[in-house]
Parts: C-alpha cells; sequence; structure tokens
C-alpha cells in the first residue's frame, strides 16, 4: 500500500509541475491572468494611454517595470503581440544624460544591448527622451517627448 501511495503521490507531483518548468529548469509561477508568457518573463499590454512616468508606477503597481528588450527574439515577440494603430511605451530613456539611452530597470547603456532604432532615430534632441515602439514603421524604436500619453508594456520575470 506504500509503495502505491508513493506512486500516486509521484504522479501527482509531476503532473503539478510539468506546466510550470521553465527552459532553464527553474521552478515558475504562472504568469497572471491577462499577462503572455514567453521564455522567463511575462508581458502586460496596456492599451490605456499614460505618459511615460505614470506607465512606469503603473507597471510598479502590478509588481513589474516598462518592458527591457534583451535581444532581437525578445523584440519580434512582443512586437507580434501589439496591437496596430497605436505606439507604446517602453522602459528606456536618455532622462539622465541626453543621447545616452539608458534601460531604466537594469541601468544598461543601449551601446551595450540590443536595439531597434528606425533610421533616423532617435533624432528628437531634448524634446524626446523617451523611447516608444513606433507604429507607423512596424513598431521599430523611436524617440518620443515623454508627457505624450501612449500605451505601453510591462514585464516581470515569471519565478519571481
Amino acid at each position: 500500500m506504500r509503495f502505491l501511495t508513493d506512486v500516486v503521490v509521484a504522479l501527482l507531483l509531476i503532473t503539478y509541475t510539468q506546466g510550470f518548468l521553465t527552459d532553464s529548469n527553474v521552478l515558475a509561477k504562472p504568469c497572471p491572468d491577462g499577462w503572455t508568457h514567453n521564455a522567463d518573463k511575462c508581458y502586460l499590454i496596456v492599451t490605456n494611454k499614460l505618459t511615460w512616468m505614470d506607465a512606469q508606477v503603473y507597471c510598479s503597481m502590478h509588481n513589474s517595470q516598462l518592458v527591457e528588450i534583451a535581444s532581437s527574439s525578445e523584440n519580434t515577440f512582443v512586437k507580434s503581440h501589439l496591437p496596430r494603430g497605436e505606439h507604446y511605451w517602453m522602459g528606456a530613456s536618455d532622462i539622465t544624460s541626453e543621447g545616452v539611452f539608458t534601460w531604466t530597470h537594469s541601468g544598461k547603456k543601449f551601446s551595450n544591448t540590443y536595439t531597434d532604432w528606425h533610421s533616423p532615430e532617435p533624432n528628437e534632441g531634448n524634446y524626446a527622451n523617451c523611447v516608444i515602439f513606433w507604429n507607423a514603421v512596424g513598431f521599430q524604436w523611436a524617440d518620443e517627448n515623454c508627457y505624450k500619453q501612449y500605451g505601453f508594456v510591462c514585464e516581470k520575470y515569471n519565478h519571481e
């Protein structure tokens, strides 16, 4: 009888954890309702229009941050989920040093990371310090005035 109990418990554990293991075999939590999963992150696409700073606050209130794109594959994934017809904020700016774009949450400079600027972006100087997925050019990146209101993308790791 003990053997049968152990087998049932083992099968239940396998069944329960099967959907929650990531590629790196780290036990991961599922993404919350309304969030989209990719690799080790969860993404929330928000179509409500806010300024860049208000979008950061919104993401923070949801235990996340504005999205930071680390690779071409992540960029392609996020862009494929953006509803057409609008621009969307991401978590990057040159607010602290004009012309030096940085990921807000990680602090990484664009010069050391993947980018997808639409040529001739960035081009707005002191008037555009935040970065959007620009709808008009297939959601390539552009600098924009941080006080404009757009949708945005929040992200968080799904094992937090």
